[in-house]
Order: structure tokens, then C-alpha cells, then sequence
């Protein structure tokens, strides 16, 4: 994790994607910055970047967008993945390829 610098759980479910810097943190260091928030009463961020968190999925897609622009091997791998759930299998495949050939190791399992 890069906040707390522990490794990360093999367990997916306890792990989390941040769609606006595409980092992989483990759902601890999520849950107590979202608790050190809720104590200050500041606007939700994100624990990596500390950028403001989408309120729409639509909001998170644009940030992947984004990430992806930006050959981001992380966003590129995600993307995929919901192309795959949403039936694009081209789509799923370019973006998992290119994320391969930026160096994302899980992109040559997919």
C-alpha cells in the first residue's frame, strides 16, 4: 500500500483502485482517512493524491479517461476489465495489451 507501506492483500475484496490517481491502497488506510475526514468535517479525498473523490461513476470514468491519455498501465487495466464486463472483449483486449506492453504484470493474466 502507499500509504501505510504494508503489502498489499492477495484478497481483492480488501483492496481499492483510486479512479483519480489509479493507485492501489489497502481499504484500512482508505477507511481511516475517510474517518479523519468525517472527524474534521472536510470534503472527501483521495488518501494518495488528495484529490476530491467523483461523486458519480460517470466522474470516475472521466478520471480513468484521463490516466489512460496518460498511459497509466494501472487505468488501462481497470478499463479493460469493465470492458470485459460489459461484453467489449476488443476493447478489453487492446486496452489490457498496451497495459502489458507498459510493463502491468496482471495485463498478461487477463
Amino acid at each position: 500500500c502507499p500509504i501505510c507501506l504494508l503489502p498489499l492483500p492477495h484478497d481483492i475484496s480488501k483492496i481499492t483502485l483510486k479512479s483519480c490517481c489509479c493507485k492501489l491502497m489497502c481499504k484500512g488506510c482508505v477507511h481511516a482517512n475517510y474517518l479523519r475526514e468525517e472527524e474534521e468535517g472536510i470534503e472527501s479525498t483521495c488518501p494518495f493524491c488528495r484529490r476530491p473523490v467523483p461523486k458519480t461513476a460517470a466522474g470516475a470514468k472521466l478520471n480513468r479517461t484521463r490516466r489512460i491519455e496518460k498511459n497509466d498501465p494501472a487505468a488501462m487495466q481497470e478499463e479493460g476489465a469493465r470492458c470485459c464486463v460489459e461484453k467489449d472483449y476488443a476493447g478489453a483486449l487492446e486496452l489490457w495489451t498496451k497495459a502489458a506492453e507498459l510493463g502491468d504484470a496482471d495485463a498478461h493474466y487477463q
